[in-house]
């Protein structure tokens, strides 16, 4: 008969995932996620088999779950102004109550790892793409029902987003302050006036 496993490998992962994303994944030891999750070392490499593979599982269930859930309305078909105005509303909400103080898992990742080619960077690149998706596809809504000035280019104001969404977290990171990424924030939006 198969042994059952003793923990909960998705309940573990978002365990390890916050972990990494607070501490970073040099900083973060197998014996870090051992204490922080409760799960023996025989037990993670049995589910994961190496830190780097719990580290791309943690980047692929945010990508796949945290930041899908967040975007969510902005990634619908019918999205346009409104839904890409709420986004970034939602966001300085999200860093004035301190929620974002350690930055963006995806955006500190992709820095930690720096030029370094394969998995990792290729997580955080699908990311940028379904960010720049979702923008884009608001902002041809947008731009089709006039909610949009008409000159507008909706991919490359879609890439100006991503960049912005990112710098966001950085500066968040960074303690920056909420006024100077309010401003930031409120003055990209003003490209589709």
């Amino acid at each position: 008969m198969a042994r059952t496993k003793e923990f909960d490998p998705d309940k573990t992962l978002d365990k390890a995932l916050m972990l990494f994303w607070h501490k970073g994944y040099a900083e973060t030891s197998m014996r870090d996620v051992v204490a922080y999750t409760g799960v023996a070392h025989a037990g993670l490499y049995s589910v994961f088999g190496s830190k780097r593979n719990l580290f791309r599982a943690a980047l692929e269930r945010h990508l796949n779950v945290n930041l899908a859930h967040l975007s969510a309305k902005l990634a619908s078909p019918d999205s346009g102004r409104a839904e890409l105005e709420q986004f970034f509303l939602m966001m300085l909400d999200i860093v004035q109550t301190g929620n974002f103080d350690d930055g963006c898992f995806m955006a500190n990742s992709a820095v930690a790892f720096g030029t370094e080619s394969g998995d990792i960077l290729d997580i955080f690149n699908d990311h940028i793409e379904r960010m720049e998706t979702s923008f884009r596809i608001a902002l041809e809504n947008a731009k089709a029902r006039g909610e949009v000035r008409a000159d507008l280019d909706p991919l490359a104001v879609a890439d100006l987003l991503v960049t912005v969404f990112n710098g966001m977290a950085v500066l968040a990171r960074g303690g920056s302050g909420y006024d100077r990424i309010e401003r930031s924030i409120r003055t990209a939006l003003t490209i589709l006036d």
